[in-house]
């Protein structure tokens, strides 16, 4: 399966990306790797523009092109989704390939409608309960949803970008987190990026209005048959009503409504809510390439290769002990020794 109109492999994706990250030699593409444009990182290997930032790369390997060009170098391409299959009976071009993030996307295709869905995925207790607190907040405010696909005024579309990214960052300060969307680099960035790709339909808002005012909103990506959803935010005054459920609720019946995607996917890494709303989990993988006749590029490859085999394993450990709290210790004892903590309490007790 291929990501057809990709815009992580645009040619608006590229310009944007040298005008924004490349000071100094353009973009390179590679003869024998169709659809993947390089640039030089700071460690001398070649890495794909827009490096993890995008939601999900493909490109073909054309199997006749010789490896000229490549030579000694090494090349990396992040984030390609396994359901992906990359062909490679390329003679000399070596490939290695290793696993980095859980990904989450929701596949409508086996639904009739919105309300099946949410009847075949959620539990009733959970389905209900995100179901009132939408109608709640409908009940109490003027609540309006609101789609921007295509052609949008620049003013509003500018209105909406500013008040997400005010969103964002008073969210990631509640939360005393950083949030690398917010700096002034990649703010300018995507400000251009989206409103390009809005003009060739290959992005959208989602936004809910409380009256006339913006009160969530989300940005969401487009290549065919997917609604690719990087970052939204809402006003953390609505957070009472689970907002960020009736987000993805609104997203949801904009896909089952219009036709416009088959797959709505939420993105890399693995949140609570990406569990419970999703029915499909895939990987992001990376991707190394090298030239088997040089020796060179080969060592190359294999040292990179190997450091993110153990990247992953880091993050997998990082990720088990952040699960770590008190009261999961106190469960972990109590499976381990069961006598010994039901003799202890019964001495307390009687103490």
């Amino acid at each position: 399966m291929a990501i057809t109109n990709n815009p992580f492999t645009s040619s608006i994706y590229k310009e944007l990306w040298q005008k924004f990250f490349i000071k100094s030699e353009p973009v390179k593409a590679f003869l024998a790797i169709k659809g993947v444009y390089f640039q030089l990182s700071k460690i001398g290997i070649y890495i794909n523009i827009g490096t993890v930032k995008t939601l999900g790369v493909d490109y073909q390997i054309n199997q006749t092109d010789n490896l000229k060009d490549i030579g000694s170098k090494s090349l990396i391409i992040y984030d390609v989704p396994d359901y992906i299959e990359i062909e490679n009976r390329h003679p000399n071009l070596g490939l290695k390939i290793s696993k980095q993030y859980e990904g989450f996307r929701i596949n409508s295709s086996a639904y009739s409608n919105f309300e099946d869905y949410l009847f075949r995925t959620l539990s009733n207790r959970r389905r209900k309960k995100y179901l009132k607190a939408k109608r709640n907040m409908e009940r109490e405010h003027q609540i309006r949803y609101q789609t921007y696909f295509g052609n949008i005024e620049r003013a509003t579309y500018e209105n909406l970008f500013e008040r997400l990214f005010v969103f964002m960052k008073k969210q990631y300060e509640a939360k005393r987190e950083q949030n690398y969307h917010t700096a002034p680099l990649h703010k300018e960035w995507y400000k251009e990026l989206f409103f390009a790709l809005f003009q060739e339909k290959q992005a959208s808002f989602h936004v809910i209005y409380n009256q006339d005012s913006a009160i969530a909103v989300a940005v969401n990506y487009h290549a065919e048959n997917m609604l690719l959803a990087p970052f939204g935010s809402y006003d953390l005054a609505y957070i009472k009503y689970g907002i960020g459920n009736i987000q993805r609720m609104q997203k949801l019946e904009w896909v089952f409504e219009n036709k416009k995607a088959i797959y709505y996917d939420l993105g890399k890494e693995s949140y609570g809510y990406k569990q419970r709303w999703c029915n499909e989990v895939y990987h992001y993988n990376y991707h190394v390439l090298y030239n088997r006749k040089s020796a060179w590029s080969t060592i190359k490859a294999l040292g990179i290769h190997s450091f993110f085999v153990l990247k992953a394993i880091g993050r997998k450990a990082y990720y088990r002990y952040k699960k770590i709290t008190p009261r999961s210790i106190v469960l972990r004892i109590r499976l381990l020794f069961p006598g010994k903590m039901l003799s202890q309490s019964l001495k307390t007790k009687n103490s």
